[in-house]
């Protein structure tokens, strides 16, 4: 911000190295600024500039791209594929302390918060929540299953929310059959909504055995409603998810020609389609901003935050065990730069020898899924791995 508090249009944010980011709050996209370019772009109008502070990480970037937030493991839903455990009992942080929290982040430098749960559209507070977070200075992004009521909808058209993310499982009988409920036709209304105001709206998919067939289909119809994006995201062994893995996983060869359908259709669709694993493609691995690095983000470029204020790299690796800190106790700038508490998302050596070793990692595969190694205990197992394929 300015001396008299207005919200500038844009931040450049320095990082070591001299150079740094430059990020639009209007459009959520960021630039890459290189050493020899800083002097001249800390010039222009509209913008808020962020400096490298003294303890600044030296494994991770000064601050988070995003930062998901869980405002609440309540949900509306209860999907057998769910990256949340059973027991989801959990306190929730007041708007109060939320504020000051998101003050905290943007003066860190962070660029987007991401709400998501749960549900976190069923927090009574949550318009005041999302104004808090915008007010501070924060590209806003929510991340919804998408039943949700005409109230609350309506509300949230209102909101400074500049990007929603629906999970959407599929066509009608297909979404219904994984979700065990009858969802779908509430989630469309929702999407279509969205896209009548004039909302971005992206679509995250979870890939299973129950969904692998429909993609063409699926495409198409989203293709209809006007959305801007598919994420494709392989089930990871987190949450309720365990007990479904091995029965719902697709299996490596599944997954090479669900990739090969979606090399295809990304030739026949104006919709942007993301993937992970897949060495087809040399555009994002994931549907996420293009300046994340295609390497796993977490504790690196990117965090998530519990309701109840705990830090965690990853938001599906839930074990106390991966608990950084708690932001009701220490400040997030000193959490963040601390790079021992981090430790293996910081730490190289927790790549895998294959991953190492493979050509297409970090320029088109991210490697294998910390969530994944956890739940095999190894970072050499991967069951989605598409090396086997490549020839």
């Amino acid at each position: 911000m300015n001396r008299a508090g207005k919200i500038r249009r844009y931040i450049l944010r320095e990082e070591r190295g001299g150079g740094g980011f430059i990020f639009d709050r209007e459009t959520g996209q960021a630039e890459a600024i290189l050493p020899e370019d800083m002097a001249s772009k800390k010039q222009r109008s509209e913008i808020d500039i962020i400096p490298l502070v003294e303890n600044a990480p030296l494994r991770a970037r000064a601050a988070p791209f995003c930062l998901w937030f869980e405002l609440t493991r309540r949900c509306n839903l209860k999907c057998d594929y769910c990256g949340q455990p059973d027991v989801i009992g959990s306190q929730e942080l007041p708007v109060s302390e939320l504020r000051c929290m998101f003050e905290a982040f943007a003066i860190c430098g962070v660029f987007e918060i991401r709400f998501t749960g749960g549900e976190p559209t069923i927090r009574q507070d949550f318009t005041d929540i999302v104004e808090s977070a915008s007010g501070a200075g924060l590209f806003v992004s929510v991340n919804t299953n998408g039943v949700i009521s005409t109230d609350r909808l309506d509300q949230m058209l209102l909101l400074p929310i500049s990007l929603y993310i629906v999970s959407l499982d599929g066509p009608s009988d297909v979404h219904n059959s994984i979700r065990k409920t009858n969802s779908y036709k509430n989630t469309i209304r929702t999407i279509k909504k969205l896209v009548a105001s004039g909302k971005r709206v992206r679509i995250n998919t979870i890939l299973t055995r129950e969904n692998k067939r429909c993609l063409s289909q699926f495409v198409g119809e989203l293709e209809s409603l006007g959305v801007e994006a598919l994420t494709l995201i392989p089930l990871r062994p987190a949450g309720r998810a365990k007990k479904e893995f091995r029965h719902k996983q697709l299996t490596s060869q599944e997954l090479s020609i669900l990739l090969d359908e979606v090399q295809t259709l990304r030739s026949t669709t104006s919709l942007e389609i993301a993937a992970s694993y897949d060495l087809m493609s040399e555009g994002k691995i994931f549907n996420t901003p293009s300046y994340f690095t295609k390497r796993c983000v977490a504790g690196v470029e990117a965090a998530c935050i519990a309701p109840n204020g705990e830090l965690r790299a990853c938001i599906l690796l839930d074990d106390e065990s991966y608990v950084i800190g708690r932001l009701t106790e220490t400040s997030f700038q000193q959490l963040w730069a601390d790079d021992r508490r981090w430790g293996i998302f910081r730490d190289e050596s927790r790549l895998s020898q294959r991953c190492k070793a493979c050509k297409f990692f970090s320029s088109q595969c991210p490697g294998t899924c910390q969530v994944i190694s956890s739940y095999f205990d190894s970072p050499e197992v991967d069951p989605y791995c598409q090396l086997v394929h490549t020839g």
